[in-house]
């Protein structure tokens, strides 16, 4: 094999593993440039609980997500510093604007479709299926052999615990690959940091206060609560409503999103919970762990609907719709408990 032509792979980057792709990768990005702080502080400065209940039309899946978008925005918002997205048409810029930044010994946040990835592939089956280019990762190195295919790319990846290698082919086409509900467009940030971050104490206050807004009050109606209630009154109504190949793929999609890829179970709620458990000490202030409480006990509700789901993808007539009225109750209870929680962290804002 012949030796690289140029490798440049960033020292002191820490690679440590997580349970949800941004938040891990922003805790990682953090931490090498001079901030200390947990993936569940990130997911929760960066307003990062959140929902989605949208359908697309071609190909006509369901996409349903736990979780608020542009975090790393608001995360670097909400502790003093910017995220700035770039996207572009032009693989060559994409790939330059990339080398640009390792060359000044920074990690790059970039998206992908992580269906091109074998190591990807290798560990969830989602992609046969379905995809999904809102996938981070972060570059940390880099080498440029005679040709694309024998030049490579160093990847931090969020629950695996080497770096990864991917030729330069393979993350051109993951970056800019189209027909995915969310395509990745070349999408790469670069962040400004200040000399001192916002207090994480002040940071973790705008987090909840934004996450508040976004959840009661959100800029559309698929998004927040009222997503969640769509959700909870409809989804038992599919059966009735696709054919059934077209129902399996919806299903083993929102099974998959909601347990198993990077959302640190249960719909990310899981996640959250121990976000609010980490912020009760960071505040001094026991009156979270009540709604600590019921974000943990929605880790277990929406995983049981994971595991209905994924049954109801094997057998149709099972899971979901094997006792409707029982499943209807546990949606039920979801839906009441999300509203709670909502409200309790509305409550604790004011007091």
């Amino acid at each position: 094999m012949a030796e690289a032509l140029i490798r440049n792979i960033i020292p002191g980057y820490q690679h440590k593993l997580g349970s949800h792709c941004s938040s891990l990768q922003m805790s990682n990005i953090l931490r090498y440039n001079g901030l200390e702080v947990s993936e569940e502080l990130c997911f929760g400065i960066g307003a990062g609980l959140g929902f989605i209940y949208r359908k697309a039309f071609n190909p006509p899946l369901y996409f349903i997500l736990g979780r608020s978008d542009e975090l790393e925005e608001k995360i670097c918002y909400h502790l003093g510093g910017i995220a700035v997205p770039y996207k572009t048409d032009d693989n060559q810029k994409a790939y330059e604007g990339v080398i640009k930044l390792l060359d000044k010994q920074q990690p790059v946040l970039v998206n992908i479709d992580a269906s091109h990835f074998q190591y990807m592939r290798d560990r969830f089956n989602l992609f046969d299926n379905v995809r999904y280019g809102g996938h981070r990762v972060t570059i940390v190195g880099y080498e440029i052999g005679q040709t694309k295919a024998s030049s490579y790319f160093y990847l931090s990846d969020y629950v695996w615990g080497d770096l990864q290698k991917v030729s330069f082919e393979e993350m051109e086409l993951a970056r800019a690959c189209d027909g995915a509900q969310t395509p990745p467009n070349n999408l790469f940030y670069t962040f400004i940091f200040p000399e001192k971050f916002i207090s994480v104490e002040n940071a973790i206050k705008k987090g909840i206060h934004l996450n508040v807004q976004t959840m009661l009050k959100p800029w559309f109606p698929v998004f927040g609560i009222p997503g969640l209630e769509k959700f909870c009154t409809r989804i038992l109504t599919w059966n009735s409503t696709m054919k059934e190949d077209l129902l399996r793929k919806n299903l083993n999609m929102t099974y998959m999103m909601m347990e198993v890829v990077g959302t640190g179970g249960g719909n990310f709620r899981r996640l959250f919970a121990r976000f609010l458990r980490e912020s009760s000490v960071y505040l001094k202030d026991d009156s979270l762990m009540p709604i600590f409480k019921t974000y943990r006990r929605l880790g277990d509700c929406w995983k049981e609907i994971a595991y209905l789901i994924h049954e109801s993808a094997e057998n149709i007539e099972g899971g979901l719709w094997k006792n409707p009225t029982q499943t209807q109750l546990l949606l039920d209870e979801i839906l009441e408990k999300e509203k709670l929680g909502i409200q309790s962290l509305k409550d604790f804002l004011n007091e």
